[in-house]
């Protein structure tokens, strides 16, 4: 389907899975990949998601991974291979937040514009 929709900048899903070739293809700008956390049986497939998109869609601006298995690999991945990346919402993967250091937070509070981290507040929502 997105091989048909070569002008689509803007990319919403929730519940699904995405396969590695569709995030190939597509030229997005914003993308939403959103699961219930570990509630999902899958709840993303993590850094299976996150290294195609890391390395096919550089000029990405907005993400939103809520309750996906993504790791401080992906996570790494995407923000060194994303340089427009302006919004980032990883709330609540918890692969991540295990692993989020006060270094790698700096890091990304100072590329990031509109930052939200795995157990941040979610009263503005």
């Amino acid at each position: 389907m997105l091989k048909e929709l070569p002008m689509l900048e803007e990319l919403h899903l929730e519940h699904m899975h995405v396969s590695k070739q569709a995030i190939e293809v597509a030229g997005l700008k914003s993308f939403k990949l959103n699961y219930d956390g570990y509630r999902r049986l899958y709840a993303g497939l993590g850094d299976q998601n996150a290294l195609p998109i890391a390395e096919n869609l550089r000029g990405l601006r907005h993400l939103q991974l809520i309750g996906n298995k993504i790791t401080i690999d992906g996570l790494l991945a995407i923000i060194e291979n994303c340089p427009h990346l302006e919004s980032l919402d990883i709330w609540n993967c918890f692969n991540v937040a295990n692993q989020l250091g006060s270094d790698l937070r700096k890091r990304l509070s100072q590329q990031i514009k509109d930052l939200r981290l795995p157990l941040c507040s979610t009263k503005d929502y």
